[in-house]
């Protein structure tokens, strides 16, 4: 992929998120006709739409490709669109607003004590919905 690339963006598909059967968020999922980079934004439903003070899209950094990353506690659950890869720390917001690093050895695996985490590759699932609620 050519970083000096002249991106044409076009929409690609979509990955929907429930929770227990409740659809809580959509990703929306975009690719580059030249280079085939993917860049990825994530709606939630229920949420007022805040536009952000920035244009354009997230760019995939060599290397990385797009996750859902979850957090679960209890009842209690918050997620987010990250670009990692497995075996790289990531630092994310928690749950509680606290500010934690975890890192993955596998995809698709909860894992923690209190607070469980869940990384989720977009890629995999294009065209699909997936309940990330699961034990």
């Amino acid at each position: 992929m050519d970083k000096k690339c002249n991106h044409v963006i076009t929409y690609y598909n979509a990955v929907n998120f429930l929770n227990k059967g409740e659809m809580v968020a959509v990703a929306d999922v975009y690719h580059c006709r030249i280079c085939k980079k993917l860049f990825a934004d994530l709606r939630r439903i229920g949420v007022p739409f805040i536009l952000e003070p920035k244009l354009g899209f997230d760019e995939l950094e060599d290397n990385n490709d797009w996750f859902l990353l979850v957090c679960y506690s209890d009842e209690k659950y918050t997620y987010n669109l990250v670009q990692s890869e497995i075996g790289k720390k990531i630092k994310h917001i928690c749950i509680g607003g606290i500010e934690r690093e975890v890192e993955f050895v596998k995809e698709d695996d909860f894992f923690g004590d209190e607070i469980k985490h869940r990384l989720i590759r977009l890629r995999k699932y294009l065209g699909k919905a997936i309940d990330f609620y699961y034990f």
